[in-house]
């Protein structure tokens, strides 16, 4: 318990010393000041209803019939603005206060899916181009119209981003061929702790809530800590409601949904099978504020997850539960963002985490466990001439102590692991519209509870588990680069990879089986066996490419590809559940975009080569190609705008077999599917 004591102390000692010195809380009162302009069109014109966001302290605006905005109560200092409206390129523009002159701002019309900016990246606000880590996004009138329940589900659109499905609607994120814990969700900037590691479940976020969905593909563990081996995904909510500058602090939407092929009937003898019970609790504490040159944010989250498995049924109703895991984390960043030195901004920051895992139901599937982990971090970048250069660096300590467990055959233990990250990249830029960009880092991975401690049956996976108690940390060290291209009529970005992992960790079928007592009812239950192993290296390269392009003021052509090739290099043998090969295209004609009145239609085609590059008890699947057709229009009623989505999935009915589908063994993939959505704003 010393070094919880530690990190506790170390974690709570930089909190009250940051809170202490902060201009609130030493009653001190900050100066104030109003950020004021106008938006136009190219052709001088002004533009209502484009929405002016202060990115560091989330205040927002909109603009009035004379395309005027202004932001009253604002701190003297240096801030990022994003100005959209839909019809239009996203604006990003660095801007100081008090000003000299109000702002005058040029939107550029555009059809394209463009984002101008992502926090993710490097906690700061910053244009993707300019960015080393290669970053997309999902956001504006692209989420609307995908709208998924399952996260997995909505990303899987971008390149390099694929969905590990149980059915439809449950999928886990897959990023360049990595998943599970290896994949970092963030909610709001705050990382999520549940149990979405087990193949069953998907991160415990909805897609539906938020106003973007920014993905970073690649190692981020110098941001983020651990489990950010293969990427970080943040879902990012609309900002609250600024009734300073809007004078209204309520906003809501509805929305109709139907969808003809989203249910699958259940067989008689699957109606008494297990059936889980899932729920999450959040609560989430954001400050920032202007001390000196310094812009001080704090993030802090209590989450409470709970998971059930329950077979059968009681008088009462629902039988006891099998398992039941109740975890709590509490998590808390801070953060001091310094103005610029020269040509040099960046951040510092520590991060804290206490978790408490409990234990109980009929079969245990892990001890009890408490986990503390802290972190020191710092990241800089400058930008010289064409050249834009980013590092950071990044220690980590976690401690893990689990109780004693008869039934898992596991006395009470103790982990301590540490680990620093690191990253380096370089991005130049010759001529305006054009990067490219050139990435090194060093990420790591604390083995998970399940990982570690793990001895019983897992019955809703069919299968006894066990865990390696003597499981390594994994070590990622991924290198990538990438062209990124936003010029005119023309956007995209081609990136190559190669990420090396040692110690990688994965379960894997063993050939054998055990008997068990199944709890409901008494009967023995055979149960295939699986074991975690680890393996001293494992390798992973790809491709992915996604380009959009205006063909004509109305047609928006746009294609897609990636590729991955994952390799035990210890064995020589591919790992399992990499992803095939995939591509598509897309031409969508529409009327030109405007806030009010709008209408598109458009046809894709989803090719997926045949997988038989298997790792050990992988199910080969074969080719296949998918027609997709989509429509829509979007028009203004009493004020208010009425949007009309309508998607044939599979137009074809094509029969096909996903190879990323837990269900592939024994069923199709979705077949003809037509979704109709009917949203507003209120």
């Amino acid at each position: 318990m010393l070094r919880v004591r530690r990190i506790v102390v170390i974690v709570a000692t930089a909190s009250a010393f940051i809170l202490a010195t902060s201009p609130v809380a030493r009653g001190m009162p900050s100066p104030t000041d109003t950020l004021r302009g106008v938006v136009r069109d190219t052709s001088g014109h002004a533009l209502p209803g484009a929405t002016v966001t202060v990115l560091e302290v989330g205040r927002n605006a909109t603009t009035t019939s004379d395309g005027a905005f202004a932001i009253g109560g604002m701190s003297p200092a240096r801030y990022t603005i994003l100005v959209q409206r839909l019809g239009y390129a996203p604006f990003l523009r660095s801007v100081q206060l008090p000003q000299a002159s109000a702002l005058t701002i040029a939107l550029v019309p555009s059809a394209l899916r463009i984002t101008r900016v992502t926090v993710t990246a490097t906690r700061t606000a910053i244009d993707p181009l300019s960015s080393p880590l290669s970053s997309e996004a999902l956001f504006g009138e692209q989420l609307r119209r995908e709208h998924e329940v399952s996260l997995a589900h909505a990303l899987d659109k971008l390149a390099g981003v694929r969905t590990l499905s149980t059915g439809e609607q449950v999928g886990k994120p897959i990023i360049r061929g990595l998943t599970g814990p290896r994949v970092l969700v963030l909610d709001n900037s705050l990382r999520l702790e549940d149990y979405s590691w087990s193949d069953e479940d998907g991160p415990s976020v909805d897609a539906r809530v938020a106003d973007r969905i920014e993905v970073i593909r690649g190692p981020a563990s110098v941001l983020y800590g651990s489990d950010a081996v293969g990427g970080v995904i943040n879902v990012v909510p609309e900002e609250l409601p600024d009734a300073r500058a809007r004078g209204a602090f309520a906003r809501g939407g509805a929305e109709f949904y139907l969808g003809t092929n989203n249910a699958a009937p259940v067989e008689e003898d699957n109606e008494g099978g297990p059936q889980r019970r899932l729920a999450d609790d959040r609560v989430q504490a954001t400050t920032s504020w202007i001390w000196g040159g310094l812009r001080m944010e704090s993030r802090s989250q209590w989450q409470r997850h709970s998971l059930q498995e329950v077979v059968g049924e009681s008088r009462a109703g629902l039988a006891p539960p099998i398992f039941d895991l109740l975890l709590n984390t509490y998590s808390t960043d801070l953060v001091a963002h310094h103005a610029p030195v020269g040509r040099l901004t960046g951040s510092i920051g520590v991060s804290g985490l206490y978790q408490d895992n409990k234990t109980k139901g009929q079969v245990p599937l892990v001890p009890s466990a408490r986990t503390a982990g802290g972190a020191l971090f710092a990241v800089e970048q400058s930008t010289v001439g064409q050249w834009t250069l980013l590092a950071g660096m990044r220690g980590d300590v976690r401690h893990v102590a689990t109780d004693a467990n008869g039934d898992l055959q596991r006395g009470a233990q103790t982990r301590n692991a540490s680990a620093v990250s690191g990253d380096v990249g370089a991005v130049f830029r010759p001529v305006a519209g054009l990067a490219v960009a050139g990435n090194l880092g060093r990420a790591f991975r604390a083995p998970t509870l399940f990982e570690l401690f793990t001895n019983g049956p897992h019955l809703g996976e069919n299968r006894f588990e066990i865990g390696l108690p003597n499981a390594k940390p994994e070590v990622s060290l991924n290198a990538d680069a990438s062209v990124r291209v936003e010029r005119g009529r023309l956007h995209g970005e081609v990136a190559v990879y190669q990420n090396r992992i040692d110690n990688f960790l994965y379960i894997q079928a063993t050939g054998n089986t055990v008997d068990v007592v199944d709890p409901d009812g008494g009967a023995i239950v055979t149960l295939d066996e699986y074991r975690y192993i680890q393996t001293a290296h494992a390798s992973l390269r790809g491709v992915d490419l996604a380009v959009e392009a205006e063909a004509l003021a109305s047609l928006t052509i746009r294609t897609r590809f990636d590729v991955v090739h994952g390799t035990n290099e210890q064995t020589r043998t591919p790992l399992p559940r990499m992803p095939a090969p995939r591509g598509d295209v897309e031409a969508e004609l529409h009327t030109v975009p405007s806030a009010a009145n709008r209408a598109y239609v458009g046809v894709g085609t989803e090719l997926v080569a045949k997988q038989d590059r298997l790792g050990p008890f992988d199910t080969p699947t074969g080719a296949y190609a998918l027609v997709h057709f989509t429509a829509g229009l979007t028009r203004e009623l009493v004020g208010r705008p009425f949007s009309l989505d309508v998607r044939v999935l599979n137009a074809a009915n094509t029969r096909y077999r996903d190879f990323l589908s837990r269900y592939k063994a024994f069923a199709f993939g979705q077949g003809r599917n037509i979704v109709i959505r009917l949203s507003t704003g209120l």
